[in-house]
């Protein structure tokens, strides 16, 4: 809803072979992940995540991870780079 009211043009659950990621802005080549608690605490999700990461980063995106914790207390609009 953030990216909504701030009229930024993004795609929610994209497809980026072999990922869906939860938004991407194109004009940025930004990809923002939400990371609830409960699936990214879960065994191996550190490094799926990495891997993820490292895969996405190579393709010359950029990416931002946000936890639940900052998504509920609005604390990550200082990383967003708008």
């Amino acid at each position: 809803s953030f990216l909504t009211s701030k009229n930024i043009n993004f795609d929610k659950q994209k497809i980026i072979h072999p990922y869906i990621v939860d938004a991407y802005i194109p004009y940025l080549n930004l990809i923002i992940e939400a990371d609830g608690d409960y699936w990214h605490s879960l065994p191996g999700s550190k490094e799926s995540d990495e891997k993820r990461d490292n895969y996405l980063k190579e393709m010359k995106y950029k990416i931002i991870r946000l936890t639940e914790k900052q998504i509920n207390s609005g604390d990550f609009e200082s990383l967003l780079p708008f």
